[in-house]
């Protein structure tokens, strides 16, 4: 049985440090946590620059592409931060003068590498190009991908930490689109464009997400029979393609706007928007594909049932399977926007409005979760006059947060906000805006948000030890001030300077205990450790020699039994205790009688207690005599008394006859 109760007061004991749960790598000293002040990454400010991109590598370095006009045709620029010294110079990636290159795509991966994709006019059609940066530090490419006659569009990239790549589109034939892919191998090279479904209808808006270890999935939107569907087709390692199959099933009424996410847990997330009927509005929709089971049942993760309905999901998975997706939806005055959360053990939670303006509709979100779960979502928001950039934050255990705007121009419009987010902590969302000084131009702006991915610091200092002879058993420590502290699931209130007590009271027996704190960005530490509880002095049994008895030898043995693992002592010495508890020793003896005090003390403290009294004379009778100690005075009066009541009164009876003659 374990009781708890608060205690009030604090024995300040031996400290014992405890190991943070969490370690953020490094991260430059010289940036603040929370947002920065917005910065000019691209743009010349005399021409249009928009639809920015971004992408996160595995060194916490950032990429952006955007198509940027020069006045007659549109290129694609890139511009790269390395976290140490911030944004570099722009650059244009592409020089074909043939016709407008647009729609840029980004994908970065763990060894530092980036790859962009966009669509480019050869004069002819629209082709797919890439350009590769490598980490030596620089960008190398073009590489046209796709090939045939039609115009290529709309690409989407993943790059794998290996360095393979996967870059998909939608094609036109002369009657219908297809979705096309091409894929990237280390010493390779790029293989052949190839079409990654054959059905009938028409096929747009692809997707594709990488779980970071080779496994590949793409999502579409397929026209069949009378309506829109969901399609998706995976890519394994050594196994190739699986082929087209459908994953919004049980669709009544027909699906688009499909997005896609992938972690390493082996979990990919699908989403779109699913028509309710008629009068109903739409839905977002999710399904889950897990291995080796495949591809679950579509459940509906938004379900707001109103008439405008919910639109252009969007969904973000970090490495452990934490998932975010958001998307904005449509009531009678404006639309706002709404977010789900998904974890592996919980599945999706109830959608909440995580924007609170009352000045406008919000539109467009993007979304992006951290290595700790934590989410950024960044949206464009009208603020009653113009279009501004606003975020909100989840943490994991405390929710959403209060909704804000991250970009300070109040004079001009800011639109497509796009958002990547680093291992370090380090969220990084771009925008373009229109150019306060000219208002016929616009800009690549940035900002970013610095979470505090270190778990608070945690020192329980009580009890500090295993073993404890108590039933009443104090657990105390210091946490980061502002933490929240559970002791077992049981909330303890933290003092104002961090400390924390909470007094159980334990049965005999082992205990276990988990103590977690929990700082305000949602970073937890933790301690577990054991204590037990024993209250019963060991047993202790001195078999050799026997109380009382007198002896002739100098020496005498000492022998015994006690708890296994006490510790014996005799007479203030340490002596030897065997594994089983039995113990032995000899010790010497002083001429007379001789005191033994024997104890037994366990791990926990208590101790039993024995005494043996011996009588040493070097002339007694034979071994096992009765010494002549205090317990044998009785009988030592018992005899000689007689004899010396008889000595006594015969010398007194001779005295009276000597006096008697002599009187005579």
């Amino acid at each position: 049985m374990r009781l708890g109760f608060p205690t009030l007061g604090i024995v300040l004991v031996l400290l014992v440090p405890v190991s943070p749960a969490f370690q953020a790598p490094f991260r430059p000293a010289t940036l603040s946590l929370g947002w920065g002040s917005p910065i000019q990454v691209g743009g010349d400010n005399i021409s249009w620059a928009s639809s920015p991109e971004l992408a996160v590598d595995g060194n916490g370095y950032i990429t952006s592409v955007w198509q940027q006009s020069d006045g007659f045709r549109y290129n694609i620029w890139a511009n790269r931060n390395n976290r140490d010294s911030g944004w570099g110079t722009p650059v244009q990636l592409e020089t074909d003068n043939r016709g407008d290159a647009v729609r840029p795509q980004i994908s970065a991966n763990s060894r530092g590498e980036a790859l962009a994709a966009w669509e480019q006019s050869d004069g002819t059609w629209a082709r797919i190009y890439v350009a590769h940066y490598s980490p030596a530090g620089s960008w190398n490419g073009p590489t046209l991908v796709s090939s045939g006659a039609g115009d290529a569009w709309n690409a989407q990239i993943a790059v794998d930490n290996d360095g393979a790549a996967t870059v998909v589109w939608q094609q036109y034939d002369g009657s219908r689109f297809n979705i096309w892919v091409n894929r990237f191998v280390p010493d390779f090279g790029w293989s052949n464009p190839a079409p990654l479904e054959s059905l009938d209808g028409m096929a747009i808006a692809p997707q594709v997400a990488s779980d970071g270890s080779g496994n590949v999935t793409v999502v579409w939107q397929q026209f069949e029979g009378s309506q829109w569907w969901i399609y998706g087709n995976r890519f394994s390692p050594g196994s190739g393609w699986t082929g087209a199959t459908v994953i919004d099933t049980n669709d009544p009424y027909g699906s688009v706007q499909p997005q896609v996410a992938a972690s390493p847990t082996g979990i990919t997330i699908a989403i779109w928007v699913q028509s309710e009927g008629d009068y109903n509005g739409t839905s977002v929709f999710a399904n889950r594909f897990s291995s080796p089971t495949g591809w679950g049942t579509p459940e509906a993760i938004g379900g707001s049932k109103l008439r405008l309905g919910e639109w252009y999901p969007q969904v973000s998975m970090n490495s452990v399977g934490r998932a975010v997706a958001v998307w904005h939806q449509g009531n009678q005055k404006d639309s706002r926007v709404a977010a789900n959360v998904f974890s592996l053990d919980k599945g999706w939670g109830a959608p909440v409005v995580i924007d609170p303006f009352d000045t406008g509709s919000g539109l467009d979100p993007q979304v992006s979760v951290d290595p700790l779960g934590s989410a950024l979502v960044v949206w464009r928001q009208l603020d009653g006059v113009r279009w501004s950039i606003a975020a909100n934050r989840y943490v994991p255990r405390f929710g959403w947060g209060a909704a804000q705007f991250i970009e300070s121009d109040q004079t001009v419009d800011a639109f497509s906000p796009q958002i990547a987010s680093d291992r370090y902590g380090q969220t990084t969302v771009v925008w373009y805006a229109l150019d306060a000084r000219t208002s016929t131009t616009s800009v690549i702006w940035s900002n970013r948000f610095l979470a505090d991915l270190v778990g608070p610091a945690l020192t329980v200092f009580s009890p500090k030890n295993q073993y404890l002879n108590t039933s009443s058993v104090t657990v105390a420590g210091i946490t980061e001030v502002g933490a929240t502290v559970t002791i077992d699931n049981i909330p303890v209130e933290v003092q104002q300077n961090g400390s924390f007590s909470w007094t159980f009271l334990l049965d005999d027996g082992s205990h276990a205990f988990t103590v977690e704190a929990v700082d305000s960005a949602g970073n937890s530490n933790s301690t577990s450790f054991t204590v037990i509880v024993d209250t019963v002095a060991p047993s202790l049994t001195v078999t050799k020699p026997i109380d009382g008895t007198q002896v002739g030898s100098a020496t005498v043995e000492v022998t015994g039994m006690t708890e296994a693992g006490a510790r014996v002592l005799v007479n203030e010495r340490p002596i030897e205790v065997a594994p089983d508890g039995s113990f032995a020793t000899i010790l010497e003896l002083n001429q007379g009688r001789n005191d033994l005090t024997l104890t037994s003390s366990d791990a926990a403290g208590n101790i039993a207690t024995r005494h043996i009294s011996l009588f040493y004379a070097s002339d007694q009778g034979p071994p096992g005599t009765p010494a002549l100690g205090p317990q044998s005075v009785p009988e030592l009066i018992l005899v000689v008394l007689p004899w010396l009541i008889g000595a006594l009164a015969f010398s007194t009876l001779a005295w009276l006859v000597v006096r008697r003659k002599r009187s005579r």
